[in-house]
């Protein structure tokens, strides 16, 4: 919702199903370092910044 983009905008944009983000999206699956990377690129490309905190599947956003 920050970056304006729905589920099935960034997922075409980070190249993974739609069914990944929404499970990303509700804490239902910690995916590989390679999917989430690829949905921050695509965050941080349209001004959001995600910081992860150290622990897996738990990240702060705010927009830039």
């Amino acid at each position: 919702m920050l970056a304006g983009l729905d589920q099935e905008q960034l997922s075409a944009k980070a190249g993974i199903n739609p069914s990944t983000v929404s499970k990303i999206e509700n804490g239902q699956r910690g995916d590989r370092a390679t999917t989430l990377r690829a949905v921050q690129d695509v965050l941080e490309r349209v001004g959001v910044d995600v910081i992860q905190n150290g622990r897996i599947g738990h990240h702060a956003v705010g927009t830039s």
